[in-house]
């Protein structure tokens, strides 16, 4: 007997006639075709929904006592674990699509394609769970799904659940299929003309605090849509270019960020009604990674690769994060859960500080998947964890990965930790660097370039300077310091300051001197004059390399 189980970190309507019993599958044209010698196209399901939806639907089981004996443990076995399981039927086609793939061996399809087929049912729901259970009784079937239903994380509440069973070249294949369903959608259209707007409400579970949307756009661009308080919500979403529109619904709740749906929507086109897999991929990925620091090396490979496509450059390698990363992935391995909050560890800003690390910007994605690539896609195929993945700001990553025995195969748990990290910088050539940046802007701005002026410069150095050299002084502080010295320049009328006639003093913390080139006041189109200070060090729960820069801007009289 084979089995097994699928679970997709960031990234699964309608109804056909329950089969009175077991049946045998002949060659239908539904079944995967091979398109050339290195791929299979593998079809649709038969029953295509019009919309996305979250609302459990009719026949939960299909084909037959085997089906219904397996729901009904699969019912008792949660009540007795304190939860309580719903039939779906669009779980049930799930099941059943999937149980028509799996070959003459029992081998399932790859997973690659169960996204595709439960979208193409119309479930908006993140990632079912997907067992294949094939061969034995159906005793044997039973025993293995509460074992796996057992070693799943338990954190996770799987409430809904579908079962499809079928003979396949007289072998017996069961699909048990269970999502975590954790939010009320109102119906959503697969398909849309270009530049509609989507109106997506719906309200999320109450454990959730609060909630966030969360788009790739067909230029495969990442932004967020909103966010605000849980429970009910309304978002307008313009689909403004043609193409697939990925839409992602998340909660932050006890585990930190989770995703409660997760779809695409097609703009100006139709849904695919095939999904073309490599030939052979499930069976060399899993040699290719078949050690955790293979699946490492890949999943960095994959990561770096998709950033490339994108223009963006590579992350660097971080060892002090991948310890952090991979102590994080055996947590949940070993204790049974799974999510960005640890019960021991906390959150990942939390266990990056124990590690003695402190960055500007820190963030995670984790995943399940059957190998390093299967979470990969997982990842990039969620908007959320496909930001992380392609934020321009983050620098550096680590990446942990711990293989779990189960039967003849390995549950992949994989986390990537993401950080900025500021490099050191020339401090004395810095402020001339940052005034080239803030002028090329004005030119382009057609103003006129601003000037350094001396006095206003020791101003803001010293404002500067004196960030770090006290541990406890605020940016506020900085700030009355600098002020105060600028009232005794201006009062002495001397110089410089019988041409200038006003200036403002601001401050802020960066990673790169490019960040700083951002304060609209250095672009007003009637100022002159310009003081730059720029420091560079650490302060208390702070970043590592932080840098400081103190900006004057001055008016003419």
């Amino acid at each position: 007997m084979r089995g097994s189980w699928i679970v997709a970190a960031a990234v699964l309507l309608a109804s056909c006639a329950v089969h009175p019993a077991p049946v045998t599958v002949a060659p239908r044209t539904d079944q995967p075709a091979v398109s050339n010698a290195t791929m299979i196209v593998y079809p649709a399901p038969p029953e295509a929904a019009q919309q996305y939806g979250t609302g459990p639907t009719s026949e939960p089981t299909r084909g037959g006592p085997d089906s219904e004996r397996l729901a009904k443990t699969l019912i008792d076995n949660a009540q007795a674990h304190g939860s309580k399981m719903q039939g779906d039927g669009r779980l049930a086609a799930l099941g059943a699509w999937v149980a028509g793939l799996v070959d003459d061996k029992g081998a399932p399809p790859p997973q690659a394609i169960f996204d595709f087929g439960a979208r193409h049912l119309g479930i908006a729901e993140d990632a079912p769970v997907i067992m294949t259970l094939a061969g034995g009784t159906v005793q044997e079937r039973e025993q293995y799904m509460v074992q796996a239903m057992a070693s799943m994380p338990a954190n996770i509440v799987y409430n809904r659940f579908g079962v499809a069973s079928i003979m396949r070249a007289g072998l017996p294949v069961s699909v048990v299929v269970i999502c975590s369903s954790l939010i009320e959608l109102e119906p959503i259209p697969r398909s849309v003309p270009a530049g509609r707007t989507l109106s997506i409400r719906g309200r999320v579970d109450g454990v959730f605090k609060k909630h966030e949307v969360v788009v790739t756009s067909p230029d495969g661009k990442v932004t967020e849509a909103a966010q605000g308080q849980g429970g009910a919500f309304q978002t307008n979403l313009t689909l403004a270019a043609p193409g697939t529109w990925r839409i992602e619904i998340l909660g932050a709740g006890p585990w930190g960020l989770t995703v409660l749906a997760n779809f695409p929507v097609y703009a100006g086109t139709q849904p695919p009604a095939t999904i073309a897999v490599q030939r052979g991929s499930q069976s060399n990925e899993a040699a290719a990674e078949a050690t955790a620091e293979a699946a490492t090396s890949r999943l960095m490979e994959l990561l770096n690769g998709a950033r490339k496509d994108a223009g963006l450059p590579a992350l660097s390698p971080h060892p002090g994060l991948a310890r952090v990363a991979e102590a994080h992935s055996r947590d949940m391995a070993e204790h049974g859960f799974f999510g960005h909050v640890s019960p021991t560890t906390g959150d990942p800003a939390s266990r990056v500080r124990s590690a003695g690390m402190r960055f500007s910007i820190v963030a995670e994605n984790v995943g399940v998947g059957r190998s390093a690539s299967d979470v990969h896609r997982a990842l990039l195929d969620s908007p959320g964890h496909r930001g992380n993945m392609l934020n321009a700001k983050l620098t550096h990553v680590g990446v942990g990965v711990i293989l779990k025995p189960r039967d003849d195969r390995f549950d992949f748990y994989a986390t990537q930790l993401f950080a900025r990290l500021a490099q050191p910088i020339d401090v004395g050539k810095a402020p001339a660097d940052l005034l080239a940046m803030i002028n090329a802007t004005r030119r382009q701005q057609s103003r006129v370039e601003l000037v350094r002026e001396p006095s206003m410069d020791a101003a803001a150095a010293r404002g500067a300077a004196l960030y770090f050299q006290n541990p406890k002084v605020t940016k506020e502080q900085v700030l009355d310091v600098v002020s105060a010295e600028l009232e005794k320049l201006s009062k002495t009328g001397a110089g410089p300051w019988q041409r200038i006639g006003g200036a403002e003093s601001y401050f802020v913390s960066v990673a790169t001197l490019a960040e700083a080139n951002a304060n609209q006041t250095a672009f007003d189109p009637k100022a002159r004059y310009i003081g730059l200070g720029i420091a560079q060090g650490s302060k208390p729960e702070g970043p590592d390399n932080m840098i400081a820069v103190v900006m004057i801007v001055g008016w003419p009289r």
